[in-house]
């Protein structure tokens, strides 16, 4: 779906799962070397307040918390996705077959 100010927005199809928007998270500082990854179009997942980024994505994004239940969903697979989250904690981020933990 996408909002009126052109933000696309996703939802996960699992139970459990809460709404997820792709609004850029304002004042996203990157280190060098991940800098240089997102320009070489390589996937990069960090996190930034209590958002989860995710840059260069080819396949569905999936968040997972703790006790292995989708959180959030994107097919969205823009160059710079934000997914906001509610709740601090761990999160598992998965695209496509590749995995990482991130805490929020």
């Amino acid at each position: 779906t996408t909002l009126a100010d052109g933000t696309e927005t996703a939802h996960c199809d699992h139970d459990g799962c809460s709404e997820t928007d792709t609004r850029i998270a304002e004042g996203t500082k990157l280190t060098p070397t991940m800098l240089e990854a997102i320009a070489r179009g390589e996937l990069v997942v960090y996190t930034q307040h209590h958002y989860i980024v995710v840059e260069n994505a080819t396949e569905t994004i999936r968040v997972y918390d703790a006790s292995a239940q989708c959180v959030a969903m994107s097919q969205n697979t823009d160059k710079h996705v934000v997914i906001p989250m509610e709740h601090h904690g761990v999160y598992v981020v998965c695209v496509g077959d590749k995995s990482t933990k991130v805490l929020v």
